[in-house]
């Protein structure tokens, strides 16, 4: 089997005594324990390297038939993120392959199944990961759900996104040029001094937050998210809300830094120590124990818990949902009094 390779793949003399040594000193495929007629790989990391190789196997035809197959191994279950990164070197180092087909014939068969599905899932990973580093010549992606950081390190160029869906994404590391992003939604956006931007518009979305590793601050209130973003070369092409009278830019309380950082700690936690409070808190954590801390269990913000571990320490869980929470630190606009206001 070994030579038929090397002879099939013309290998020179010294690849071949390797593919042979190596053969020798390591089973591809072992007995199965689970049957006594089968067979299975050895490592899991062989499986799914051939996983991804035979779904690209499936893909390269790009007719009626690979659509149908194509639908039935992604309608399966999520792949996999090696076999992801399998499927998408095996798509990409085929010169022969137009990776802008491809995504069509991609999203052709995303079509074809329903809008809360594993193969859209798939599909939207795949897509994304191979609209990496590539002109995208005016391409158009339609009514698509990307999962989380679907832009994070990504040089993506000439596309616009339409009725699209964003998870939580952090834009570390990431180039935008030449996109246009229309009626999409924005779970979270997370900006970064690695994020470059040219000629990206924004076109009748929503954006639920923002978080900036610059300045180490979350925004919720949509006027001042929509700022952010224009400072960071972002433009929006539907016009801006008029104001109805001039708004004085106010000095935000410490008190509402000090939540947003706590805030994104309960997005991972269902409770906090007070240990951790002071670690997140540094300097201010003993003051925001002392003063904030009564108040924000006072109006039902936090809630103290039992402590089941060792020591003496407090704990506490949120007494409400992060919606609310974040309802309230947009309307309050950086008033801490504001803030509470909304809780009783």
């Amino acid at each position: 089997m070994a030579d038929y390779y090397c002879e099939t793949t013309r290998r020179n003399a010294p690849q071949a005594r390797q593919v042979r040594a190596r053969i020798r000193g390591h089973a591809l495929l072992v007995s199965s324990a689970n049957s006594q007629n089968a067979v299975e790989f050895d490592h899991d990391e062989f499986r799914l390297y051939f996983l991804g190789e035979g779904i690209a196997q499936q893909i390269r035809p790009l007719n009626a038939k690979a659509k149908a197959e194509v639908l039935g191994t992604f309608r399966r279950g999520v792949i996999p993120a090696d076999a992801m990164l399998a499927l998408v070197r095996s798509l990409t180092r085929n010169e022969r392959s137009d990776p802008l087909e491809v995504i069509k014939f991609l999203f052709d068969v995303s079509s074809m199944d329903a809008q809360a599905s594993y193969t859209r899932e798939n599909i939207a990973e795949l897509a994304i990961r191979l609209l990496n580093g590539l002109d995208g010549n005016g391409l158009t992606v339609t009514g698509q759900a990307f999962g989380h950081d679907a832009l994070r390190d990504k040089k993506i160029t000439g596309v616009t996104f339409k009725n699209c869906c964003f998870s939580p994404t952090n834009l570390e590391s990431t180039s935008l040029k030449e996109c246009k992003f229309i009626e999409c939604s924005f779970i979270r956006l997370n900006l970064a001094s690695s994020t470059v931007v040219s000629g990206v518009d924004f076109q009748d979305c929503t954006f639920e937050a923002l978080a900036s590793t610059v300045s180490d601050r979350e925004f919720w209130n949509p006027m001042e998210i929509r700022r952010q973003l224009e400072n960071a070369g972002f433009t929006f092409l539907d016009v801006r809300p008029v104001q109805t009278a001039p708004t004085q830019v106010r000095p935000i309380d410490p008190e509402i830094v000090d939540i947003e950082k706590l805030v994104r700690y309960f997005m991972r936690s269902t409770h906090m120590s007070e240990s951790v409070i002071r670690i997140k808190l540094s300097g201010r954590g003993q003051t925001f124990i002392s003063e904030t801390l009564p108040l924000l269990l006072r109006c039902g913000v936090l809630v103290e818990i039992p402590n089941l571990g060792a020591g003496d320490q407090l704990r506490f869980r949120l007494g409400t949902t992060l919606q609310v929470i974040n309802d309230a630190m947009a309307a309050a606009d950086g008033d801490f009094e504001q803030f509470l206001a909304q809780f009783s």
